[in-house]
């Protein structure tokens, strides 16, 4: 039953988190609406950041969730504790090293990218997309 309990508290952590993380982007949101209001260098960020915010979703929001939680969750409830932080430590480490690689490689073509996302933009607000773009990559 103990064990019960904590991965109820555990799930409920997540879940608090999660939406901590909502709550926080959407303030970030508003943020940078306050500041750039309806501007080239709001869309320039907003262009900048749909690429990065899309790797951290499906790697470390959608796939990672799905495949990492209900194997973690086993390894607590049948009190293998050990294992479930040999895991954990594993799949932090290759998600640093693939969002790593990722983030660097795309910082790298960044003005490549800048100009495929954003056909329309003149070339000075696609310079703008890629400078934004690489620091948000670095950041992720």
């Amino acid at each position: 039953m103990n064990r019960v309990r904590h991965l109820f508290t555990s799930t409920l952590l997540v879940m608090l988190f999660f939406g901590i993380s909502k709550i926080t982007g959407l303030i970030r949101t508003r943020l940078v609406g306050d500041v750039f209001g309806t501007s080239p260098a709001f869309d320039a960020f907003t262009a900048a950041n749909q690429l990065p915010e899309l790797f951290y979703v499906l790697i470390a929001g959608g796939a990672l969730a799905a495949a990492f939680i209900p194997v973690y969750s086993a390894y607590l409830t049948n009190e293998r504790a050990r294992e479930g932080l040999r895991l954990t430590q594993t799949v932090l480490t290759l998600v640093i090293i693939v969002l790593g690689a990722i983030a660097g490689v795309s910082a790298l073509f960044a003005g490549q990218i800048a100009a495929v996302l954003t056909p329309s933009f003149p070339p000075e607000q696609q310079q703008l997309t890629a400078q934004l773009m690489r620091i948000i990559f670095i950041q992720t």
